[in-house]
């Protein structure tokens, strides 16, 4: 956030209904890797509850400015890339925090970001080839990590705002995009031409759209949100409008929908949002086709035959508009989020919703 500090936290193993939290106020962008989160937060973390957290704190370089983004690069967590704004200038780095005596963290690429192109929104990092997406104002800039040129291997303006971009897990060249204000989504293949290169665009929601990402399962399958509180699915090949969505839950959240992250092995979705609320959905419970193994979720959406997610749990750990969450990828059942509030909270599953979803 405002401050420019990045923390890292490494969480113990969570039991019960307990959070786990970590005082960080104006926390905005939150992202795991293996056993450890990283969040993007306006000053130190203090404090913990006794479960185990580990909290380390670095401080951005002052002419960096604020932090908004953050995103794993490597399975360890050694190696972020950051986005930081300051004044009207944005810029990205991959960063180093192998040196846990130093201050600062250590910027290992600098990833320069054209003024012309606003403010930054939004970062992602493939998992297959390692490039990073930058999501701008009025641009997409992509980036080959390690290029001692440290030039773009692309860039796309856009019409309208970025506020989100997001790779797909099963296809390392095709990017979603959420708009913004036109409450528009769409797809970017970045082998295209700057003209060509968006192969897919839809109203996605009737206000804003904050958020867009790929299910981990299938290629075709997308999760957005909006400011007008609905949570939609999408069948990536079938989706010429807003009628197409496979399904939609339209009071997944009181307010604004801020992030939505799909499990990375499970048929479950985490949504955050503006109501201060974190959910978690059943998103296997969306399908009528047979009801027994993971890939259920998939040969149900691949055939059309969707209706709308369960909730599971709601997780009323902030105070403030829930930013962002994470999955924890060493552990199926704990998530974690930020808030406006300035609180890291880790919420494990209530053995309850675990159980129901696991014997449906």
């Amino acid at each position: 956030g405002w401050s420019g500090v990045v923390v890292v936290s490494q969480c113990g193993t969570v039991d019960g209904d307990v959070a786990d939290e970590a005082q960080s106020p104006k926390a905005s962008s939150l992202d795991g890797a293996g056993g450890f989160f990283s969040t993007a937060s306006e000053n130190d973390a203090r404090g913990g509850a006794d479960v185990g957290l580990e909290v380390e704190c670095w401080k951005s370089p002052r002419e960096h400015g604020e932090v908004w983004a953050v995103a794993s690069v490597d399975p360890k967590g050694s190696l972020l890339v950051i986005g930081t704004r300051k004044h009207r200038n944005s810029s990205a780095n991959v960063v180093s925090f192998e040196d846990s005596r130093a201050e600062e963290y250590e910027v290992v690429q600098q990833l320069v970001i054209e003024r012309d192109y606003g403010a930054f929104n939004s970062v992602d990092v493939s998992e297959s080839t390692a490039a990073v997406a930058i999501a701008c104002q009025k641009a997409i800039c992509v980036f080959a990590l390690g290029n001692a040129q440290q030039d773009r291997t692309a860039q796309f303006r856009l019409g309208d705002r970025a506020v989100c971009c997001r790779w797909s897990a099963h296809d390392a060249h095709v990017l979603c995009v959420a708009h913004g204000e036109s409450g528009e989504i769409s797809l970017l293949d970045t082998r295209l031409s700057e003209s060509s290169a968006t192969v897919l665009k839809v109203r996605a929601h009737a206000y804003a759209s904050r958020c867009a990402t790929f299910s981990s399962s299938s290629g075709h399958i997308l999760a957005t949100g909006g400011d007008d509180g609905a949570l939609r699915m999408w069948d990536t090949r079938n989706c010429a409008s807003d009628a197409a969505a496979l399904c939609s839950i339209n009071g997944a959240h009181e307010h604004s929908v801020c992030s939505v992250r799909f499990h990375p092995r499970f048929g479950l979705a985490a949504t955050c949002g503006t109501d201060g609320l974190g959910r978690i959905w059943d998103i296997n419970s969306a399908c009528s086709a047979e009801r027994s193994t993971r890939s259920r979720l998939r040969n149900s959406m691949l055939s059309g035959e969707c209706q709308h997610p369960s909730l599971l749990m709601t997780c009323p750990d902030h105070d403030d508009a829930v930013y962002d969450v994470a999955w924890a990828h060493d552990d199926d059942f704990n998530l974690a989020s930020v808030s406006f509030d300035g609180r890291f909270c880790l919420r494990p599953m209530l053995d309850d919703a675990r159980y129901r979803f696991l014997l449906t």
